[in-house]
């Protein structure tokens, strides 16, 4: 149940209309003077009737508020004649004082903007379908020597090098996350490709964990130049509602390769 302080004039004694200084009623705190909560422990007052249009008939039977209660939408209690004592949802303590009310309202506050943005956060991470991420890309290579020292000063690891070394394997593949790109060497040509797979044709963006400057400096001890950046960048964390910034750099094969750092 909701109030407001802009209730109609109610008469205190049904029956004296001729004495309308102490027949009308009004809250003592207004919604206007505390925009966030109205706390009283006497919360009516007689008021004048220029104060407050006209009197109401003296029909009209009073309302009076027994406790203490923060103002709409939260609960209170309410006394009314016809009715006895009506309690909307859950009643607050009696003679609770302003501060104790503006920490509990602080406390429900904050409590219901963290649940909105639980449930905000949730909306925007749910995948509508069965795919949850990308496990491994592949691209062709001129070099893989030079492309395996290049991604190793990088700090990437280089999973089955032995394996391929040793000819027991065809392809080898680099390490990021947990996800991974399948790098096809020169003179082998995969049954399964893309049909215009050439070395230099990847566009690929890593996720930097530290921040902008620590990613530069990475880049500019292992000798990579930075051809662009850093710069804010559109990412796919939280669908791109993320601020982020980015650099760009190029690998042996001339792919084009990016650093996303969220801020």
């Amino acid at each position: 149940m909701s109030l407001s302080s802009e209730w109609e004039c109610m008469s205190m004694n049904p029956g004296q209309t001729t004495m309308p200084a102490t027949s009308i009623t009004r809250p003592a705190w207004t919604w206007e003077a505390s925009p966030l909560m109205m706390v009283t422990t006497s919360l009516v007052i007689p008021k004048a009737a220029r104060n407050h249009v006209w009197p109401v008939p003296s029909t009209i039977l009073p309302l009076v508020r027994s406790r203490s209660y923060i103002l709409s939408p939260w609960p209170c209690v309410i006394s009314c004649p016809c009715k006895g004592e009506v309690k909307v949802t859950h009643p607050l303590s009696a003679g609770m004082s302003r501060q104790s009310c503006q920490r509990l309202w602080r406390k429900i506050v904050l409590e219901k903007f963290r649940r909105l943005f639980r449930r905000f956060r949730k909306t925007l991470m749910e995948v509508p379908m069965g795919t949850v991420g990308i496990d491994h890309l592949a691209m062709p290579t001129a070099n893989a020597e030079k492309l395996i020292e290049f991604y190793k000063r990088l700090g990437f690891e280089i999973n089955d090098e032995a394996e391929w070394r040793a000819g027991e394997a065809n392809i080898f593949s680099i390490q990021a996350g947990d996800s991974k790109i399948n790098v096809h060497p020169e003179g082998y040509t995969a049954s399964l490709r893309g049909d215009t797979a050439v070395p230099g044709s990847a566009d690929i963006c890593f996720v930097w964990d530290g921040t902008a400057e620590e990613c530069q400096k990475m880049l500019a001890d292992a000798g990579v130049e930075i051809i662009r950046g850093p710069g804010p960048r559109k990412g796919a964390r939280a669908r791109g509602s993320l601020p982020a910034v980015s650099m760009y750099a190029r690998d042996p094969d001339h792919n084009l390769l990016e650093w996303m750092v969220y801020l």
